[in-house]
């Protein structure tokens, strides 16, 4: 419960206190948290390296993130703008480590994508392979 005057996070403002998707918007404003970190990185590379790191942490916890960047959110259109936000500032992220001449310029930010499914990918072999996952 809430005290009065208490702020609830603007995500969950939106999507409402008890709405299914402000488990997504949790995830996605993680996810956003970690572009902006990345963002505000003054060294390129350490930029770079930092918001890879992070969303493979962020796959590590939760199997479903992997999904949640790529399902369709029409019906939730507050999650899809934040979404949105975490990818154009992966895509400036990526501008800035070649500009910087730390990131190969055939380097893309849909190799960063391909990267994290791979992560992905591997993760959940492992978990198989192990018992540990589905």
């Amino acid at each position: 419960m809430r005290g009065e005057g208490e702020r609830l996070p603007a995500h969950v403002a939106v999507c409402g206190e008890h709405s299914p998707h402000t488990v997504f918007a949790d995830r996605v404003v993680e996810h956003l948290d970690a572009v902006e970190v990345a963002l505000a990185t003054d060294d390129p590379w350490d930029g770079f390296v930092s918001y890879v790191r992070t969303a493979a942490a962020l796959q590590a916890r939760d199997r479903g993130i992997p999904d949640l960047v790529t399902m369709e959110l029409s019906s939730a259109p507050e999650i899809d703008q934040l979404r949105t936000r975490a990818f154009d500032g992966l895509v400036r992220r990526v501008e800035r480590a070649q500009a910087a001449g730390v990131l190969r310029a055939d380097f893309t930010h849909p190799d960063v994508v391909l990267l994290l499914m791979a992560n992905a990918a591997m993760r959940a072999n492992g978990e198989r392979r192990l018992g540990t996952g589905p």
